[in-house]
């Protein structure tokens, strides 16, 4: 019963900062996210309803980032809260380990491994599909009619305008050149006139002008009218915001099932690849070089295909000119086959690239627990409690933490790692050091000190006093 209620106890306390926490980091990670997207939201006569949505489909992604640097923030906090209350010295005192002290934090950062585990592969992926389709349904959407006097507008589909002038509502001094390779060339010019927006179309009233036409084939054929009122509509000027759906989708738009199956035919196109190389060596040189060059074939024919990448052309050039009446099907063959060595090389790139997500959507739950086996013995050891503290030691190691994945990730696509490391090596980096550290706890008690800080701070004064 005396455990359960310690257990409890602390959980509770990892709960305030940890909201505050991810409020807080969601709060920061969003507004970046506004500010970038900002030029792409304006100008393009979005309802507020279309930018909310955009901005709560992103929103998810942003979550995923800002839960597992909120429990490490939380872990600092609550830890080094009790530590500085002497909360801790308290339960060791009552004869409590430190083991059992982190074991609520630890079934508190499973819960929220599993939790993110679940939200990486049933929530995240359609959200993020969602919010691919609507970015790129606002880029394709044209800026909506905002004419300024003296510019070209060029935004309308056909036709380009030119207003010189505004007064009292209408539009002075207009301008419009059609564009395009159309075999009759249209320019109209009118004193004034009106522009109206019905659905996704322009209407344009025109006054007291002239429509000339010529003819681009024959410069002989030019027509002109001259007109009272003319209306001109323009149809399908994409004032209208045009959504979409799409059932294709990135590697950040699936779950890890999904990755796993492509990557399964990727595999077997990979091996249908291979099997191709290796018919192509038997039908296009081994049959026709057997007979006279025997040994040099089975050198040949005994290589992998991954081997042939280094020897590429030259021996084949070698053979080739040593039999000349086959050298046309050597190059053939040979064109052939680094076409599949390319294919391969394609395939082994895509199947690393998902993998590398598919090992991403659980390496960053685990962090949940790995943050516990850090963020406890630092939150003791600094014996603060502060949010600056927690969220300093946060930043620094989410930072550690997020450029080891990364960097990771780019070896990964470079075919240079394998993607279980690229994505596993920072856990085990920052899990290794949060167990040197919970052991070094366990055993000494020690704190950090702080008194070097002091002594810089007061070096500092002395040296500008004596300047």
């Amino acid at each position: 019963m005396t455990m359960k209620i310690l257990y409890r106890y602390i959980i509770k306390e990892h709960l305030p900062p940890f909201f505050i926490a991810m409020a807080v980091l969601t709060f920061l990670f969003l507004s970046n996210f506004i500010v970038k997207s900002i030029d792409r939201l304006l100008g393009k006569g979005l309802s507020l309803w279309v930018i909310l949505e955009y901005i709560g489909l992103n929103l998810m992604w942003i979550l995923a980032l800002s839960i597992p640097m909120a429990v490490l923030v939380a872990i600092l906090m609550s830890y080094g809260r009790m530590s500085a209350d002497n909360e801790i010295n308290a339960m060791r005192t009552s004869g409590i380990s430190f083991k059992s002290i982190i074991i609520p934090s630890l079934i508190f950062g499973t819960v929220i491994c599993v939790f993110l585990i679940w939200f990486n592969n049933s929530v995240l992926p359609n959200f993020n599909h969602r919010a691919r389709l609507l970015g790129s349904d606002i880029i394709r959407k044209k800026p909506d009619v905002n004419i300024e006097p003296g510019y070209f507008m060029d935004d309308l589909p056909e036709y380009s305008m030119l207003v010189l002038g505004k007064k009292n509502g209408m539009l002075q001094d207009i301008r419009i050149y059609s564009k395009g390779n159309s075999e009759v060339q249209t320019t109209i010019q009118a004193k004034q006139g009106s522009l109206a927006i019905e659905g996704n179309n322009i209407i344009l009233t025109l006054y007291d002008g002239e429509i000339h036409e010529l003819n681009t084939s024959k410069f002989s054929e030019y027509r002109k009218i001259t007109f009272d009122k003319h209306v001109l509509t323009i149809k399908d000027s994409g004032l209208m915001l045009e959504r979409r759906e799409s059932g294709r989708r990135g590697d950040r738009e699936m779950s890890a099932g999904m990755m796993l199956t492509e990557v399964d035919s990727l595999r077997k196109k990979l091996q249908n690849a291979r099997e191709r190389i290796q018919q192509l060596l038997d039908e296009r040189i081994g049959l026709q070089i057997a007979a006279d060059n025997t040994r040099r074939l089975e050198d040949l024919t005994s290589l992998s295909p991954d081997s042939i990448i280094a020897m590429r052309i030259d021996s084949l050039a070698q053979i080739a000119s040593e039999h000349r009446r086959l050298r046309q099907d050597i190059r053939v063959g040979m064109q052939r086959i680094d076409t599949q060595l390319r294919l391969i090389e394609s395939y082994r790139r895509q199947i690393n690239k998902y993998m590398s997500e598919v090992h991403k959507k659980y390496s960053i739950p685990v962090a949940c627990i790995v943050f516990v086996l850090i963020g406890a013995p630092l939150g003791i050891m600094a014996r603060h409690g502060g949010f600056a503290v927690g969220a300093g030691f946060s930043l620094f190691f989410f930072l550690v933490y997020w450029a080891g994945l990364i960097g990771g990730e780019e070896l990964a696509d470079r075919l240079i790692i394998s993607p279980f490391f690229a994505m596993w090596t920072p856990n085990l980096v920052v899990g290794s050091l949060g167990l040197w550290l919970t052991i070094r706890t366990i055993q000494e008690r020690s704190t950090l000190q702080w008194s070097w800080l002091a002594k810089l701070r007061q070096q500092r004064a002395e040296e500008q006093e004596n300047e």
